[in-house]
């Protein structure tokens, strides 16, 4: 009898450990963001065009994200997403419109290559047999980070402001690109490259045009696009909407905070059924939570239980669905083209980020709750769609046999 399928190997347990540090260095960043600015005096329209520029230099970067990782290897594209990443806790520093924007931009490209590129290492090293699990490991580190790192930001910024957040990030920030440089065991697919990683790259961004026709790859990017409308509504104005309705930022903190331990337990629920029982039941079970629960924010925008709760069911939703997307992209296309499958996907994305922001700060102008009402709203239709996937993936697994 053969022994089990180690899963928790070396690699993969390092990049938990270095997603585990990530959370706790940048949640912090998206959690007090929109209210920073809004204490500078920036009007929601301004905001939402300072987070719209992050999220298209995110765009940017995840056209070519997926071919890196492929072509390079996904351990060198996350060392340099987190050398642009963790320049966004240096806004806090800064007051200029000019100056935030830049950095704010800076870290947009760490956001665009991150997901690329630890989600493609996850595919490479990960067992087939457990990727939802270690799918929802791989978020459940970025979660536990967020838990531990928006209290303590939130205390530190209660008591000594804001410009003290940046020289306290500094340290651990570098000493986590030396542990991934030294700890991460190298890509497979960076040691077996032939002709050089920058032939590669050019002949792996080239073949996107290939890798967007296989069937449902499109309309697995439509289904990231309608959730992530919201969600990029989500981060930004549900901070605003509790601090409207009278929570310190102690207690936008603590919702962070209780974000993360929601959104652990619900990521790997959702991943341990998805191994179990597929993707299909979870997904749409996913989609009817986050659309539910992101109306009740819109439209109770002023009690701030009900807005704290909803949001947090939502935002517990929407890190379900980054569980299962990797399942999907797996079910999808081969092997060799998941990096660029999963940098195509980025791009709907990134797109619905920007839109999100754009329209909700239009829509948070008119009324506090308009946002999240829409969203949810957008989100929902999100469940017409999946019979349509389900056939399409289903008839590109029987062409596969």
């Amino acid at each position: 009898m053969s022994k089990p399928q180690r899963f928790l190997t070396r690699p993969i347990v390092t990049l938990l450990a270095i997603q585990l540090v990530t959370g706790v260095l940048v949640s912090p960043q998206y959690t007090f963001f929109p209210i920073y600015l809004q204490e500078l005096g920036f009007s929601a329209v301004a905001l939402s065009l300072i987070v719209a520029l992050q999220r298209l230099t995110a765009l940017f970067t995840s056209i070519g994200g997926g071919a890196l990782a492929d072509g390079m290897g996904a351990k060198r594209v996350l060392i340099v997403s987190q050398l642009a990443y963790f320049a966004g806790t240096v806004v806090f520093s800064l007051s200029g419109a000019w100056q935030i924007s830049l950095f704010w931009a800076v870290s947009g490209i760490g956001l665009g290559l991150n997901s690329m590129s630890s989600q493609s290492y996850l595919l490479e090293k990960a067992s087939p047999a457990r990727l939802g699990l270690m799918t929802a490991l791989l978020y459940l580190g970025y979660t536990i980070g967020a838990a531990i790192g928006n209290p303590l930001v939130g205390a530190l910024l209660q008591r000594a402001g804001y410009a003290r957040l940046a020289p306290v990030a500094v340290v651990p920030a570098a000493a986590t690109l030396v542990f991934t440089g030294l700890a991460l065991p190298r890509s497979a697919v960076a040691a077996a490259s032939v002709g050089g990683w920058k032939a590669r790259l050019v002949a792996d961004v080239k073949g996107y045009r290939t890798v967007a026709a296989r069937p449902g790859l499109t309309l697995l990017g439509i289904l990231r696009f309608l959730p992530t409308f919201s969600y990029g509504m989500l981060l930004v104005f549900v901070p605003l909407q509790l601090k409207g309705a009278g929570a310190t930022k102690e207690l936008v903190a603590l919702y962070a905070t209780v974000n993360s331990i929601c959104a652990s337990l619900a990521q790997l629920l959702v991943g341990r059924i998805a191994d179990k029982a597929g993707w299909r039941a979870p997904l749409a079970v996913v989609f009817a939570t986050f659309t539910v629960s992101a109306i009740l924010v819109g439209v109770l925008p002023g009690n701030l239980w009900v807005v704290f709760v909803a949001a947090v069911i939502a935002m517990s939703a929407a890190w379900s669905l980054s569980t299962l997307g990797p399942m999907l992209v797996s079910d999808a296309v081969a092997q060799g083209e998941r990096g660029r499958a999963l940098g195509f996907i980025q791009l709907f994305w990134c797109v619905a980020m920007i839109a999100g922001g754009l329209i909700g700060g239009s829509l948070y102008e008119l009324w506090i709750g308009l946002p999240m009402t829409v969203g949810g709203v957008v989100t929902g239709s999100a469940l017409l769609l999946l019979p349509t996937l389900s056939r399409r993936l289903r008839a590109r697994r029987a062409e596969a046999r």
